[in-house]
């Protein structure tokens, strides 16, 4: 056997082995949803002996897990976070840089269905269908969801911690006021109450529905992430504090030593007036609380680089079989 052609075996058999963690990331798409993320782990398989999808900056724009749950990539980035209008309370301030790793997160709130299938109940108080957001979930109950799934599929999820959430809303971090990309709060494209004694100078007036609305019943954001604003609130990872002053800047969860610490939650519901903007849009309450028919459910998870080596690997090798067959069909 000549070296050539003893390449050309490795190099299969290195696609072989590199394909499979390749390509789950291509063809289908990567799914997460506002209410959760992925937990970063240092190494790629869990105690359970799990092997998560490998993804990078550089792998798919989006992926489906395993329930039917679209994710899209979050690149990373800096911006500056809390009210950069004036407009807020003192809990929104200071603002301060943060810098976020990429990550992916779900395309849409968790929906009824999909929680039904990892928990078998639907608490929601508004139980109007498979493709509207399950509510009436505390922040304990988001966490037994998220290890539930992570069981099923092997994926690390969790709440997107209150900077990736503002981040994801405001499309990369730029200066906006709501999370569908405006500064002026439309009812026709966000569920919220646009009546008109709740008008304010940066809303317009609208229909108010009193209830939510399915998932996909608006126009995404330019990251792709539906409902970032109105429908239902949705948990983040961080405990609530009085303020930024201490924050951290590199995007991670914030959470206090107290024992039972009030949680985050973002976004404004169905039911809020439009000054629940993005900076504004937050509150804390206990983690075992839940609120009539507000609170959701989001989820994002962590982008692992060894996608990017396996990617490589794996393209050089097809590469390298092509252009073996090519000249064994010339000779």
């Amino acid at each position: 056997m000549n070296l050539t052609a003893l390449l050309a075996i490795s190099c299969l058999a290195g696609c072989l082995f590199a394909a499979p963690a390749v390509w789950a990331g291509k063809g289908a798409s990567v799914i997460v949803s506002h209410s959760g993320g992925v937990r970063k782990k240092d190494n790629l398989v869990e105690e359970d002996g799990h092997q998560p999808l490998l993804l990078n900056d550089e792998g798919a724009d989006s992926f489906t897990n395993s329930i039917g749950m679209k994710f899209v990539k979050i690149a990373g980035g800096c911006f500056q976070m809390g009210d950069t209008f004036s407009e807020g309370d003192d809990d929104e301030t200071p603002v301060h840089r943060v810098c976020v790793a990429g990550f992916y997160m779900g395309a849409y709130e968790v929906t009824q269905q999909e929680y039904k299938a990892i928990m078998g109940v639907n608490p929601s108080r508004f139980n109007s269908g498979d493709t509207y957001p399950v509510e009436l979930v505390s922040w304990d109950d988001t966490q037994q969801f998220i290890e539930k799934l992570h069981n099923r599929d092997g994926l690390e999820y969790s709440l997107p911690t209150e900077a990736q959430w503002e981040y994801a809303a405001r499309e990369g971090g730029k200066k906006l006021r709501f999370g569908d990309g405006k500064d002026c709060a439309d009812p026709a494209r966000i569920n919220f109450d646009g009546s008109k004694d709740h008008q304010k100078k940066y809303s317009h007036i609208g229909e108010y529905r009193g209830k939510t609305v399915s998932v996909d019943s608006v126009a995404p954001n330019s990251l792709g992430l539906y409902h970032m604003s109105g429908n239902v609130w949705e948990w983040c990872q961080d405990s609530w504090h009085e303020g930024y002053k201490g924050a951290p800047a590199d995007g991670s969860a914030w959470v206090s030593g107290e024992e039972n610490p009030k949680r985050v939650f973002r976004g404004g519901s169905w039911d809020d007036d439009p000054e629940r903007r993005i900076p504004n849009g937050f509150f804390g309450v206990e983690a075992g609380m839940m609120t009539r028919g507000l609170c959701g459910l989001p989820i994002v998870t962590p982008i692992h680089l060894m996608y990017a080596v396996l990617k490589l690997v794996s393209d050089w090798c097809f590469l390298l079989v092509e252009v073996f067959f090519k000249f064994k069909i010339r000779e």
